[in-house]
């Protein structure tokens, strides 16, 4: 499999849509979100609300807020994990929740698994970030077979959990071999992005470098 350049291609992450983060510890799943949130021409159309739940404070979430706040978007900083569908108004502009570092509060819970049902008919989004792609929990099939977006970074149990969704998609080995040639990238943020929307073009779902409206790479499947 060869990674081509894309040229004339729809950029952006369309919302309302939800995102998978998933890499082992350290693996960059954070700075990824936060490098995405800090240039809105990422999203199509921009959020006009951030909502960003949080286990542990991080120095770079005071940034964030300045610099979104400069673009018009609100961060709202909540720390905990605990969301469910009430507490999503729903809005005329997108919104994206986000929950960072609770892979098995968020895998394990049906009310986020609700949340991946219906959350679209207010406008939200909802992106997690977890260490794993299979989980023991029901719900967590749920949330993930109601997710467009999956961002999968360096992991090493990633591969084999890869080889169970590529069988899945019908890929033939595709999917791995185009995660293994995204990680092996030199680059600051070594990925792949699968885009399981069903609109999307059949032969664009695999992508890396999707934070770089300018320089995308797109593996053909």
């Amino acid at each position: 499999m060869e990674a081509f350049a894309s040229l004339d291609i729809e950029h952006g992450l369309c919302l309302p849509n939800h995102a998978l983060f998933i890499g082992q510890t350290m693996s960059g799943k954070t700075s990824l979100l936060m490098e995405l949130l800090q240039n809105p021409q990422c999203f199509n159309p921009p959020p006009g609300d951030i909502y960003l739940y949080y286990s542990q404070w991080q120095e770079g979430y005071e940034s964030l807020e300045e610099s979104l706040a400069a673009q018009g978007i609100r961060l709202h900083l909540r720390q905990g994990s605990q969301l469910t569908l009430d507490d999503i108004q729903a809005k005329e502009t997108q919104s994206i929740y986000i929950i960072d570092d609770a892979t098995e509060e968020t895998a394990s819970s049906d009310d986020i698994a609700k949340i991946t049902t219906d959350a679209r008919h207010k406008n939200a989004s909802l992106y997690l970030l977890w260490h794993m792609l299979y989980t023991r929990h029901p719900a967590s099939r749920t949330i993930a077979s109601n997710t467009a977006y999956y961002f999968f970074l360096p992991s090493v149990r990633l591969t084999s959990q890869l080889k169970t969704l590529d069988t899945h998609l019908g890929y033939k080995g595709k999917l791995v071999e185009a995660y293994k040639m995204a990680i092996r990238d030199a680059g600051d943020f070594r990925y792949l992005f699968a885009n399981l929307a069903p609109y999307c073009d059949e032969r664009l779902r695999l992508k890396s470098q999707v934070h770089d409206t300018e320089h995308q790479f797109v593996f053909l499947t």
